[in-house]
């Protein structure tokens, strides 16, 4: 991350404190909602690392400076990250500053090293606008016996996505140092007729700016691509036979219901009829036998004319009744 840093000076102002420590306490709050898996594709989850490097300064006037830093960020949760920068600031005096007061160069701090721990929350993680807060305190190093300060710094910003890991970052950063009274003493010149203080100890501003790379992020999820076509028979041609004529659709048949069951006509057995009597056969006058009485007093029946039918040994005729129809 290219980092393009000017910082200027501006009296104490008692609002700013109220707001960076508004933006630290906010952020402690948040930090245990934060913590959750990154269980989506958004930016800024957890396990996202953003390595940092700044570049920046100011020429011209009285008093220039260069500044070079190098750090990384790594988010423990989703939208919570935690970093440290490392931070060297070299001063330059022009020549009318070293004529109108001599020895400068060696009593007032002209390399400011510097170790700045933050913590970064993003509020809406987007791949196009995610705004955030940034917040830090640590120590800074003066050369020349200055001793060793304490720096705090905050302010608000946004990350814009170019597409990728790569995001632009501007953003405004407020810092502050203390103790007042050792910064004073570390910044105060002290000729042979009088003392002068350059002050770097008030509040002061930059506008932060460059170029940021997430490494990690997940990438967007992408739809599955479609299956691989299968091979398919070629079809065979069509039959330019002449279509049948046009005939109505046949009408299903109407519903019908079985016939309810019958049970099969009885007819009462046909009565019996008696047997046809034939009337007796009437025989003809027997004539007289010349035969001889019968001793014994029995009638002996005599012989039957000849031609005539034998009544003695029939049966009596019947009728057989029809069989049913």
């Amino acid at each position: 991350m290219a980092i393009s840093t000017s910082r200027c000076l501006a009296k104490p102002s008692g609002r700013i404190i109220v707001a960076a420590a508004t933006i630290m306490l906010w952020l402690g709050v948040q930090m245990p909602a934060a913590a959750r898996p990154n269980n989506d594709d958004l930016p800024w989850g957890r396990g996202t690392l953003v390595p940092s490097l700044g570049l920046g300064g100011s020429f011209g006037g009285s008093i220039g400076q260069l500044a070079i830093s190098l750090g990384a960020s790594y988010f423990v949760a989703n939208g919570l990250g935690i970093g440290l920068t490392l931070s060297d600031q070299i001063w330059f005096y022009s020549a009318s500053i070293k004529q109108t007061y001599p020895g400068i160069n060696d009593q007032l701090p002209t390399n400011e090293f510097s170790l700045r721990p933050n913590i970064q929350y993003v509020f809406f993680r987007n791949r196009y606008f995610s705004p955030y807060a940034l917040a830090g305190v640590g120590p800074v190093f003066l050369n020349h016996g200055g001793g060793t300060l304490g720096e705090w710094h905050a302010g608000p910003g946004f990350l814009i996505g170019f597409g990728g890991p790569v995001f632009l970052n501007l953003g405004v950063v407020f810092t502050g140092r203390f103790p007042s009274a050792s910064c004073e003493s570390a910044y105060t010149y002290r000729g042979p007729d009088s003392a002068v203080f350059f002050d770097q100890c008030s509040f002061g501003w930059g506008i932060r700016g460059g170029l940021v790379f997430a490494l990690g992020m997940r990438k967007k999820s992408q739809p599955p691509p479609p299956p691989a076509p299968r091979y398919q028979p070629a079809e065979p041609a069509p039959s330019y036979a002449e279509p049948a004529p046009y005939a109505e659709p046949a009408q299903p048949p109407p519903a019908t219901q079985p016939p309810a069951a019958q049970s099969p006509a009885t007819q009462p057995p046909p009565a019996e009829q008696p047997p046809a009597t034939q009337p007796p056969a009437t025989q003809p006058p027997q004539p007289e036998s010349s035969a001889s009485p019968d001793p014994t007093g029995a009638g002996v029946p005599s012989p039957a004319p000849e031609g005539s039918p034998d009544t003695s040994t029939q049966p009596p005729a019947t009728s057989v009744p029809a069989p049913p129809q």
